[in-house]
C-alpha cells in the first residue's frame, strides 16, 4: 500500500496488471498537501497542507477516511513524522525552527526538543528512533530520551545514511553533474 498526494490523498495498491486506487480523501481545502506520514500499523496518516494546521486521518476503514483530529496548538508546521514504532508520537518541525514531540492520544505537545536557527524542512526518525531534523544545509540529530542534540553540516548522502533509508523515493539526481538533492 502507498499514498499519492496533490490536493487530495489517494491510497493505492499494486496489483497484477497495475496500480489500483483503493481509497481517496478529498477535503474542502484546495491547498496542496506538502507532507504525509503513516503510523507504524497504517491505521492513521498525519497530513500537512501548505499554510494549514496538521490533521490526523483515520485509515482504519479505507472506504471511509476521516479527520479525527486537527493539531491547532502548534503554528507554522512545515514537517511532520510519526515515530517508527507507535501511532502515539508525532514529531513536528516548524518555520520558526522549533522541534517537538506531539502526543496524539492526549492531544498535546509533550516535549520541546530544541529551537533551531532555521526552518525545519524535513523531519525523520532513524531506525534507532533518534530524530533527525534538516533545514538548509544542516542536520540536527536529537536523542528524544535525554535532550541531547548534535548538529552537523551535511550533504544529502549523509542525511540518507542518518535516517537509514535504503532507497529513498524523494531524491532527484542531476544527470549532468551527478549531484543529488532532496525534493
Amino acid at each position: 500500500m502507498f499514498a499519492s498526494v496533490g490536493n487530495s490523498l489517494f491510497i493505492n495498491v499494486v496489483e497484477k496488471g497495475g496500480v489500483k486506487t483503493i481509497s481517496k480523501f478529498i477535503s474542502d481545502s484546495l491547498d496542496p498537501i506538502q507532507c504525509i506520514s503513516w503510523c507504524h500499523d497504517n491505521s492513521y496518516i498525519a497530513l500537512l497542507r501548505k499554510n494549514r494546521y496538521p490533521e490526523i486521518l483515520s485509515t482504519k476503514d479505507p472506504n471511509n477516511i476521516e479527520v479525527v483530529h486537527t493539531i491547532n496548538s502548534v503554528s507554522g508546521v512545515t514537517s511532520l513524522n510519526f515515530k517508527r514504532n507507535t501511532k502515539r508520537i508525532l514529531a513536528l518541525g516548524n518555520s520558526e525552527g522549533e522541534v517537538m514531540l506531539y502526543d496524539t492520544k492526549n492531544r498535546c505537545v509533550t516535549k520541546h526538543l530544541g529551537q533551531l536557527p532555521f526552518e525545519v524542512n524535513c523531519i525523520e526518525f532513524n531506525c534507532n528512533n533518534q530524530l533527525a531534523a534538516i533545514g538548509g544545509n544542516h542536520l540536527v540529530r536529537f536523542n528524544i530520551y535525554d535532550d541531547h542534540q548534535k548538529e552537523v553540516s551535511i550533504n544529502n548522502d549523509d542525511f540518507i545514511k542518518e535516517v537509514g533509508w535504503q532507497s529513498p523515493p524523494n531524491i532527484r539526481q542531476n544527470s549532468q553533474t551527478n549531484e543529488k538533492s532532496l525534493i
